[in-house]
């Protein structure tokens, strides 16, 4: 049952429905999926008792990765239609949105973790010539870090 918690995370998807398709269940599909649990937790537990569950839950993130490692484990065509700052604000348009509908609901607990240097990754290594970090990726990643830093401040500021 879901009154204990529930975990709504695919492995490899990422905050872009593009991320991996076909192979993951994506973001957006999570919080449809999410947005079922609060349903029967309303049938369950009623109105006011599925919004103070929901309320007191913690909200836990760990997204953002496999759009930036998908970017560089192959030919993309994406690296040449975005520059780094334009597909960082994508990415983090949706993780933003998926935040604001949860809040919707309740959610006000949440925690995010940073998109780790990729570009270490042996699978991002084995692209350069003598195996040291592809410097590219970590430039993605060091903008996102940024970017959802301040989008979190924002997000705090505007959400009430």
């Amino acid at each position: 049952q879901f009154l204990d918690g529930s975990n709504f995370a695919s492995g490899g998807a990422g905050a872009l429905v593009e991320t991996f398709t076909g192979l993951v269940i994506d973001l957006h599909m999570q919080v449809k999926n999410y947005k079922k649990v609060e349903e029967w937790l309303i049938s369950k537990l009623g109105e006011v008792g599925a919004k103070e569950r929901l309320r007191r839950a913690v909200y836990m993130f760990s997204v953002g990765t496999n759009d930036y490692l998908g970017l560089f484990m192959a030919t993309n065509p994406l690296l040449s239609t975005y520059t780094p700052s334009q597909y960082v604000d994508i990415v983090i348009g949706n993780i933003t949105s998926v935040i604001t509908e949860i809040y919707k609901t309740g959610g006000r607990k949440f925690a995010f973790l940073n998109v780790p240097p990729i570009g270490c990754m042996p699978v991002l290594r084995m692209q350069t010539l003598d195996g040291s970090c592809q410097n590219e990726s970590l430039i993605y990643v060091r903008k996102h870090n940024e970017a959802l830093l301040q989008a979190l401040m924002q997000l705090e500021k505007k959400l009430p």
